[in-house]
């Protein structure tokens, strides 16, 4: 997720705005922003939510460099990269046992029609 820092500074640089002003408009300590930037980590949903929101961006132009897809709110946007990318990646990772209990989650989640 390197690209998603390089374009988060290339909008703060844009609107003249520090990463420690970054962190105090999305709630976050400096240093809590600091470490996600260098360790290349996504912050949680809420918190890149929080700094798209703040740089007037998409999520998925956030996290993908891909425009918005027309009709989706943001929370739809979210979920579909998360999907297409973060959330496959970590799928992959895990054990099979840890497998099964995500298809269990899965299917209570398809139960309720969420």
């Amino acid at each position: 997720m390197i690209d998603m820092w390089v374009r988060v500074r290339q909008k703060l640089d844009q609107m003249a705005v520090s990463q420690n002003e970054l962190a105090r408009a999305i709630g976050a300590s400096s240093a809590q922003v600091s470490a996600w930037v260098t360790n290349n980590r996504i912050p949680r949903a809420d918190a890149t939510l929080k700094i798209a929101d703040y740089l007037g961006v998409s999520v998925r132009w956030l996290l993908t460099g891909e425009p918005e897809k027309p009709g989706l709110t943001p929370q739809q946007s979210l979920e579909g990269v998360m999907m297409d990318n973060g959330l496959l990646a970590v799928i992959k990772r895990l054990k099979d046992a840890d497998k099964l209990q995500v298809a269990a989650i899965e299917n209570l989640l398809k139960t309720f029609g969420l």
